[in-house]
């Protein structure tokens, strides 16, 4: 029998800070302060260049920016488009699972798995 770990969906509720995002969007661009006057004065770029790196729209990135905050899908997203796993952003990713995991006593613990993927 296969265990197949839960994974993190809209509904469970775990937000994710904006400012992490920020700080990997100043990395990708290159630390570069956009000259632009419509730069953002603590983030250096531009909503537009924020926006068209992570490949939404500038309403979504003036959203995100006013919750402060992201749900799982919409970080996961942002962290691919970076080319980054959320967890290079997010240090605590996976901890939503394991403290699911936990509250049900299911969390596998020093669990051998042979080379078909099957517990041993």
């Amino acid at each position: 029998m296969s265990w197949t770990p839960p994974h993190h969906t809209p509904t469970c509720g775990r937000r994710w800070p904006i400012e992490p995002l920020e700080d990997a969007l100043r990395a990708a661009l290159g630390q570069q302060r956009d000259a632009d006057s419509h730069a953002d004065p603590h983030s250096g770029f531009s909503v537009r260049r924020a926006a068209d790196t992570l490949g939404v729209h500038r309403d979504s990135w003036h959203r995100w920016k006013r919750a402060g905050t992201l749900s799982d899908v919409t970080a996961d997203h942002a962290a691919v488009a970076l080319g980054l796993h959320p967890v290079e952003i997010w240090p605590d990713w996976h901890q939503p699972v394991l403290d699911y995991l936990d509250r049900r006593n299911t969390r596998p613990r020093n669990r051998r798995v042979t080379r078909t993927g099957e517990a041993a």
